[in-house]
């Protein structure tokens, strides 16, 4: 607040200046500004994929993290140059963009957790992600996690094709004598 004192001719003294409201929004300001460069910080530093998804299934926000796993620069990340991709189902069959679970999450109004999603490159080959999306509040935006688990889905495939080898290999000997910890259960015992 401002306030100007005169002395008893009417003559201008000083002039008083409240400066606490000034002051005030400073401090809020600073603050503000203080939490979303640590947020920002936060957002870049995750080793997963953080992305703002609009109602048109727009990125708004993204950090580099889901470039590399998507293996799309951040311009066509925010260009929207994956929707020309195919997204498949952990069954393999293709998905809908309304079982997305950014679009889901704001239809819902609820967290969508850990939906298997293929996401076909366009050189042939599937990236596999494990997606969570979050409404945001006041919007029709969300925010979603990507981790890709491509590894995890190749190791899995690589184990179960062992298992059908060793399945295989157990029928061929069926007959032969098992054995248990390196001895023959067969051998005789003094």
């Amino acid at each position: 607040y401002r306030s100007r004192d005169f002395d008893d001719q009417g003559q201008f003294v000083r002039t008083i200046v409240n400066s606490r409201i000034i002051t005030e929004r400073k401090q809020v300001e600073d603050a503000l500004r203080e939490s979303e460069e640590k947020w920002h910080r936060i957002f870049e530093l995750l080793p997963v994929g953080v992305s703002i998804v609009d109602a048109n299934n727009l990125v708004s926000d993204v950090n580099q993290a889901l470039g590399q796993i998507l293996k799309l620069s951040m311009d066509d990340l925010l260009q929207g140059k994956y929707k020309a991709r195919r997204y498949l189902r952990a069954d393999q069959t293709l998905m809908s963009p309304e079982e997305f679970p950014s679009i889901r999450a704001v239809k819902e109004q609820r967290i969508v957790r850990n939906v298997e999603i293929g996401v076909e490159t366009e050189d042939g080959s599937v990236i596999w992600t494990s997606v969570t999306a979050t409404p945001l509040p006041s919007s029709a935006s969300s925010a979603m996690v990507t981790v890709d688990i491509t590894g995890i889905k190749q190791a899995a495939k690589e184990h179960a094709r062992l298992q059908e080898q060793l399945a295989e290999a157990q029928k061929i000997v069926g007959g032969a004598p098992q054995r248990d910890g390196g001895c023959d259960q067969t051998a005789q015992h003094d």
